[in-house]
């Protein structure tokens, strides 16, 4: 492919030798330094301000060298080379972030779990944007803050990423899998690869 996809995933201290392990041993083994894992031995009671406080470090502080930026949960089987495929063919110039947006509900705006991705455009904005707005969860707010600083927002949960995808999905457009058992993503690993 001739297009770079950087994958954050977000994990703590307590999931290194379960889900940490499991990713890095299936979808996530071949990413090498396109893979960073930003964990923390610091748990709140509230975990979203853990969340917030490390995508706000992720977008403040990333070298911009990708094309692509996914956000994705530890919990989460990626089919990297399939998504690659997806993002490959988009070619959006304009500041974009697809992904699975909720626009109904306590916190609408998009659920990194199963994947979020944002082009080069979207990062350098974020990057020199406030992100004070970003508060509470903030993987949810993502979309606000897109919408607020100028970054499309596109959903594509019925056709890419969905919270809730079925294994079959996988088969067809999905690319990603959220809330899934160590078990499973070795199970999925072993019956589609990378995609």
């Amino acid at each position: 492919m001739s297009i770079v996809v950087h994958y954050a995933l977000l994990t703590c201290d307590a999931y290194i030798d379960t889900r940490l392990k499991a990713v890095t041993e299936t979808w996530g083994k071949e990413l090498g330094d396109r893979l960073t894992v930003m964990g923390s031995s610091y748990i709140e009671n509230d975990g979203y301000t853990m969340v917030q406080e490390k995508w706000k470090r992720y977008f403040k502080t990333r070298e911009l060298t990708a094309d692509w930026y996914v956000l994705i949960d530890d919990d989460s089987y990626m089919m990297t080379n399939k998504f690659e495929r997806v993002l490959e063919a988009r070619c959006d110039t304009t500041p974009v972030c697809i992904g699975h947006y909720v626009v109904d509900g306590v916190h609408p705006g998009f659920r990194t779990g199963p994947g979020c991705a944002l082009n080069n455009a979207a990062m350098k904005i974020l990057k020199n944007s406030d992100l004070s707005a970003l508060q509470h969860p903030g993987d949810a707010q993502l979309g606000d803050l897109c919408k607020a600083t100028g970054i499309g927002v596109v959903d594509v949960h019925d056709t890419l990423l969905n919270r809730s995808t079925l294994e079959d999905n996988l088969r067809g457009s999905h690319v990603s899998m959220h809330a899934v058992s160590c078990d499973k993503m070795y199970e999925l690993f072993n019956q589609f690869g990378m995609g």
